[in-house]
């Protein structure tokens, strides 16, 4: 698990599939995960790819509050 700017992301290995997913939480809310891409072979690329749409959605966010 790791935070991006208040938002906790935790990312986790499904044996099932053998890939890395992450889902992201605020406030204890999910509010994104990695359902829409068909997972990553390495933990490091879920990583980078969280940060990416965690940051995305805080820019989207701010920009709505505008």
């Amino acid at each position: 698990m790791f935070i991006v700017r208040d938002i906790l992301v935790e990312v986790s290995w499904w044996k099932h599939q053998e890939i890395y997913h992450w889902v992201a939480y605020q406030k204890g809310e999910k509010i994104l995960d990695s359902q829409c891409c068909s997972g990553f072979e390495r933990e490091s690329d879920a990583t980078k790819h969280a940060e990416q749409e965690v940051n995305y959605y805080l820019e989207n966010q701010e920009e709505a509050e505008e």
